[in-house]
């Protein structure tokens, strides 16, 4: 059977995209496994239209059948529970290996994920990212501080109505 990721196989035009973003996507295209290959194949061919498409996580799994349903009720289906990943977990895990794993840099939105065509693009992507996580970390630590003075203390309850600290 034929490498269906022979670099030196003919394919669809290069990706319109940075140099060190397409050498990162080569060599994750030789050293990772079908799944990081298949779907970073999608997201390679969606860069290669004339406004680099995003792809959402369902199309990614109906492109990539190998990683298995993609229907929504699937993630609820106490039957897969436990069993295996559902697709759409997986495409995530998939996506995360890609950036964490081999260095792509997959952009995503609500709208999708893609590969950058620019610097530009790259930088907005992490300038939208830093203000997420700081607005992320700031309404988790309210949540913490509003919390925490009802946290068990040494194994005593706090009566909140009484104000006092039953054994």
């Amino acid at each position: 059977m034929e490498n269906q990721f022979n670099l030196f196989a003919p394919r669809k035009p290069r990706p319109k995209l940075d140099r060190g973003v397409w050498e990162v996507c080569e060599r994750a295209l030789q050293d990772g496994d079908d799944d990081h290959k298949k779907v970073l194949q999608a997201l390679l061919d969606d860069a290669t239209t004339e406004h680099n498409t995003r792809t959402t996580q369902a199309q990614l799994a109906q492109r990539v059948p190998t990683l298995g349903a993609h229907r929504r009720e699937h993630e609820a289906d106490p039957k897969t529970k436990g069993n295996r990943d559902t697709t759409l977990r997986k495409v995530r895990q998939v996506i995360r290996d890609l950036r964490v794993v081999y260095g792509v840099p997959v952009l995503s939105s609500p709208k999708g994920y893609w590969l950058p065509s620019t610097v530009d693009e790259v930088d907005e992507y992490v300038e939208r990212a830093e203000r997420q996580a700081r607005a992320t970390a700031a309404a988790w630590f309210e949540t913490y501080r509003a919390v925490r003075p009802f946290a068990s203390r040494g194994g005593k309850t706090l009566d909140l109505f009484a104000g006092t600290v039953d054994d």
